[in-house]
């Protein structure tokens, strides 16, 4: 057996700090793999050395995802060669709303009605009854009755005939004598309102008239026509076929003949006013 003191002498040469300063920087020879030391007894072994941990390696940054290419200009611009970008197209303005629907017409109050008409009230003749003749001298105020039959053309419009009857006083040179004025002839009426009670009216008519009267001479006629008759009213209905209403009426005319000694001209007028009661059919 080997003595140990010679391998434990040259572990302390070699490993002092005197001895490392004074040796040369030679390069390290080939180390051959050393026998195992004899380590004194009851020194503990020594520990192996652990490895460097390794070293983080190194990444490269991502590069960013490359951008689109641009879209190619379109549209009118692009025709002429323009680098703006084309506007947005407007947006579309907002559809109006639609307007409120039309109420519907009221039925026609007229349009195929038949109505008949009758009418009573007071009448006053003033004017010429021929020439030279005032009307106050054939015959004086009275009483005047009348019927009228129309018929409905259009929403407005009727169209009819009319008969008056007038009852006149006597006058005080001829107390036997009972003057009397009869006309009858063709009407137009427009009605004013649809669909309502009360119907505003206004009347045109045209027709013969005749009077018989007192003459200078004794009792005498007249017979002439009525180139004006114009009548306003309204009937009001408180049934379905059954109205009642005022009237006004101003008419006049001429006589073409006259009794014997008169000479036949002037203008003869009359006023009337008074109620009417009037049905429809098929009603209002």
């Amino acid at each position: 057996m080997k003595p140990l003191w010679p391998s434990i002498a040259l572990a302390i040469a070699t490993s002092s700090p005197l001895a490392v300063a004074q040796a040369p920087a030679t390069a390290p020879a080939p180390t051959t793999p050393a026998e195992p030391s004899a380590v004194p007894a009851g020194s503990p072994p020594e520990a192996p050395a652990e490895p460097p941990p390794p070293a983080p390696e190194e990444t490269e940054p991502e590069a960013p995802p490359a951008e689109a290419p641009p879209a190619p200009p379109s549209g009118p611009g692009a025709l002429f060669g323009a680098s703006a970008a084309t506007p947005a197209a407007p947006k579309p303005a907002p559809e109006p709303a639609p307007a409120p629907p039309t109420p519907p017409r009221p039925p026609s109050s007229n349009r195929g009605h038949l109505r008949l008409g009758a009418r009573a009230g007071l009448v006053a003749p003033f004017g010429w009854a021929a020439q030279k003749t005032p009307q106050l001298e054939v015959a004086g105020m009275g009483a005047g009755y009348g019927l009228d039959l129309t018929f409905g053309i259009a929403e407005e419009v009727t169209l009819g005939a009319y008969g008056d009857l007038l009852v006149l006083d006597r006058l005080a040179n001829c107390a036997e004598c009972a003057p009397i004025s009869y006309g009858l002839g063709l009407t137009v009426r427009y009605h004013l309102v649809q669909g309502l009670r009360f119907d505003p009216w206004a009347s045109y008519g045209i027709g013969a008239i005749g009077q018989t009267g007192v003459a200078p001479g004794g009792e005498g006629s007249y017979l002439g026509i009525e180139w004006m008759r114009l009548t306003f009213g309204g009937d009001w209905y408180a049934l379905r076929n059954l109205g009642l209403g005022p009237y006004l009426e101003l008419g006049a005319g001429s006589f073409w003949q006259a009794p014997a000694g008169q000479d036949p001209g002037g203008v003869s007028f009359r006023f009337q006013m008074g109620m009417r009661i009037v049905l429809d059919f098929p009603g209002r």
